[in-house]
């Protein structure tokens, strides 16, 4: 009944909301390959390797308010927080109180691994960044910087995020999980570690590929790794392989999950029909484009309809239901995910499919 009222869902989420085109690409923007999306308050930021660009009005006009000088730099990642917009680099990180001028570096180290920075998260008034050289935290708004004493202070990070107070980095030799000075490995990378690792939780905690990024909802963990998906529902203590029938790639590079019933919120879907965990739909940014699953269901569906491109670097989700990927081929946006299953527009809607 429950993998019936998903596809029911699914089928006319694909066509009301990605009617005659699933993806429209977004003009404004000079530069093709497009490596970072990030949607705030309405706000979007977008960067290619050299410049970030902003679109306000849900991205209707946009401007370039940052570039990388040198050329061996280039910009890694966006952060927003309260404080501002941070611009992760090759050079340091760079902050605009304002996200649009009178950028200051408020983090240079010496050494190229020090200063090559990939990351930045805020949690608890503390800023966290993760660098080719390891992790750094502020708890000044940047001002000073203390690098982790652990194992974490010596590797390169690729992702931070949150769950309650523990703190997961996504790190080039897997996934720790930690807080302070208290640091745990809890998913390898490499399985030919596991033998020899004394914090392999089991087989299913190891990846043969990189983990590229880290998505949390509710209480679940999502991993976006090189070899598929991977979930964990107790905090990161074990981990199982999540569904992939279906991918075009089992490269992952973002991941987002949405509950259909804050997105969708003109359907009329009974509440006593799915419960809160059938609600999550699961969407993955893959180098063969875009796939969406229900958390329940055994199979991805490809949404390309309307765009021409292949690798997906990065997924957002604005507060009005559009979905934003940033691609190799430019910036597309999804018009807003909203269903029609009242009982008098289901059927006319199974036909229209039809």
């Amino acid at each position: 009944m429950r993998a019936c009222i998903f596809t029911l869902l699914l089928c006319v989420f694909c066509l009301n909301a990605f009617a005659d085109e699933a993806w429209q690409p977004v003009g404004g923007i000079k530069e093709s390959d497009i490596k970072e999306v990030v949607v705030k308050d309405g706000v979007v930021y977008a960067s290619s390797e050299k410049s970030l660009y902003r679109g306000d009005d849900n991205g209707e006009t946009w401007k370039a308010v940052f570039t990388a000088r040198g050329d061996s730099n280039g910009i890694n990642s966006i952060g927003i927080s309260e404080q501002g917009v941070f611009a992760c680099t090759d050079n340091g990180v760079f902050k605009s109180s304002d996200g649009i001028s009178s950028w200051k570096r408020i983090f240079k180290c010496i050494g190229a691994e020090k200063n090559s920075t990939r990351y930045i998260a805020f949690n608890n008034n503390k800023i966290f960044l993760g660098t080719r050289a390891g992790l750094f935290i502020s708890s000044d708004n940047g001002i000073t910087w203390q690098k982790s004493s652990s194992e974490t202070g010596s590797i390169s990070i690729k992702w931070i995020t949150f769950l309650d107070e523990a703190v997961f980095l996504a790190t080039e030799k897997g996934v720790y999980k930690g807080s302070g000075t208290n640091w745990k490995r809890v998913f390898i990378t490499f399985t030919e570690e596991t033998e020899y690792d004394a914090d392999a939780i089991d087989e299913a905690a190891a990846a043969s590929e990189p983990v590229n990024s880290i998505f949390v909802k509710d209480k679940t963990i999502y991993l976006a790794t090189d070899s598929g998906v991977f979930i964990s529902e107790d905090a990161g203590e074990s981990w199982q392989r999540f569904e992939s029938a279906g991918l075009g790639s089992e490269k992952i590079n973002r991941l987002i999950v949405l509950d259909s019933q804050t997105q969708y919120s003109s359907s009329a879907v009974e509440k006593d029909t799915v419960s809160a965990r059938s609600n999550d739909i699961l969407f993955a940014a893959t180098d063969s484009g875009v796939f969406v699953i229900d958390v329940n269901d055994n199979a991805w569906q490809a949404l390309y309809k309307g765009m021409d491109a292949d690798r997906i670097n990065s997924i957002a989700a604005d507060n009005k239901g559009g979905i934003w990927v940033a691609t190799d081929k430019g910036l597309y946006k999804s018009s807003p995910l909203t269903l029609s299953l009242s009982p008098e527009g289901r059927g006319n809607n199974i036909l229209e499919l039809f």
